[in-house]
Order: structure tokens, then sequence, then C-alpha cells
């Protein structure tokens, strides 16, 4: 997160979408992700993520951060956004 805020947000993807390959299971990294998509103009591919982090945080019980990613989710397409 310091690159996004370092208004380095395609290196940030860069180090999230390696975090998320070889570690799917952690839950923590859909939502900071997502929104480095979201930084960088890339809504579609934003909901994927936001999407497959829900479904491993159903698969864990995980319901805080599960509902975090469904509000993400929901706001994609919200104005000022």
């Amino acid at each position: 997160m310091e690159l996004k805020g370092a208004d380095e947000p395609q290196q940030a993807w860069a180090l999230f979408e390696t975090l998320i390959a070889e570690h799917p299971d952690y839950v923590a990294s859909y939502s900071p992700a997502g929104d480095v998509l979201l930084a960088l103009g890339r809504p579609e591919d934003a909901r994927v993520v936001y999407r497959k982090g829900i479904e491993i945080c159903a698969r864990h019980g995980d319901a805080h951060i599960r509902a975090n990613l469904e509000d993400a989710l929901a706001g994609v397409d919200e104005p000022g956004r």
C-alpha cells in the first residue's frame, strides 16, 4: 500500500498479483489489491479480485473481510470511485 500511496499503483499491483498467486488463501490481500486496480482504472479486474476474495472468505468462514469485500464490490460503480 506504500507504493499506492507513493503514486506507484502499477508497482503495487505487481506485488499484489504475486502475493495472490503465491498465497491465494491470504484473504487480507484482496481488498487492497482491488483498490489498487481501481486506482489504475481497471474496474473489471477489481471486480474479479473482489469476487475471488469473497469466495475464499466464504470457504474460510471469514465473515468480516467478506463483508468488506462485498461492500467494495458494490461500490465499484459508485460515482467518485
